[in-house]
């Protein structure tokens, strides 16, 4: 938009050569709106993407406006593709191809442009449409349930800081009412996220023991922890034997 790419024009006013013209077709001065638009390479390039109506004014326009015109056109190309993308991966392809041309000298390109310009087109138009669907919101609900009469609830979960691998837990005891009668958070330094889930549900119930709360309900979001748990054989009385407390009733939420 601001004219400093290098074309020759560029590169002649900033004393970097002392020609001007264009190496493809010998124009006097290479301008970028010599090299994107009006270059007879260029200009082929456009007549086999333009529609009958977009031609008649496409090659009058000075740059900025051509520029700006193109950019912000709703006109739909094909198969629903914005002309404006058309617009921006043709000029890119322009520049490129031209780039290539001064550094190998290749006077022809051995392909099909207009069918590499489709391609890049079609490609990204439709990776962006897959990224911009939307899906569909399910609003799922999720509410404390109180335990049975006489019995507590144990609320306990883990968490991990994925830069620096650090660990930590941490647990709310309430009873039937719902009100709060213990709990704890712990600092557990680093590991995995299994280890904070597992290290919480150790910390709840030896809690829950020195606060003398026997007859439990344990709530947490590892479904991993929990078959673990209820799965080791060698875990079979642990909650009576080691905790002291009734064996509790695991349950994964969330």
């Amino acid at each position: 938009m601001q004219g400093k790419i290098l074309s020759n024009e560029q590169r002649a006013r900033r004393q970097l050569s002392l020609d001007a013209s264009c190496g493809s077709c010998h124009w006097p001065v290479e301008s970028i709106i010599h090299i994107l638009r009006d270059c007879v390479k260029a200009r082929k390039v456009w007549n086999a993407l333009l529609n009958s109506s977009q031609s008649a004014g496409f090659f009058t326009m000075d740059f900025q406006p051509w520029l700006k015109v193109n950019l912000i056109s709703k006109i739909v190309w094909a198969d629903g593709i914005p002309w404006n993308l058309v617009f921006v991966f043709t000029c890119w392809y322009i520049w490129k191809w031209r780039n290539f041309y001064v550094f190998h000298g290749d006077e022809e390109l051995a392909f099909d442009s207009i069918q590499i310009i489709t391609a890049a087109v079609k490609e990204w138009f439709k990776a962006s449409n897959v990224s911009s669907i939307k899906c569909a919101k399910v609003e799922a609900w999720f509410a404390w349930e109180p335990p049975p009469a006489g019995v507590f609830k144990l609320n306990v979960d883990g968490s991990r800081k994925v830069a620096s691998g650090h660990i930590g837990a941490g647990g709310v005891l309430r009873d039937v009412s719902g009100d709060w009668c213990s709990g704890f958070a712990i600092n557990l330094g680093k590991g995995q996220i299994l280890e904070a889930e597992l290290w919480g549900l150790f910390f709840g119930l030896r809690m829950a023991v020195e606060k003398g709360f026997n007859n439990l309900i344990v709530e947490m979001d590892s479904a991993v922890a929990i078959q673990l748990v209820q799965q080791h054989d060698s875990l079979t009385f642990a909650p009576s034997c080691i905790f002291g407390v009734s064996r509790p009733r695991l349950i994964c939420v969330g």
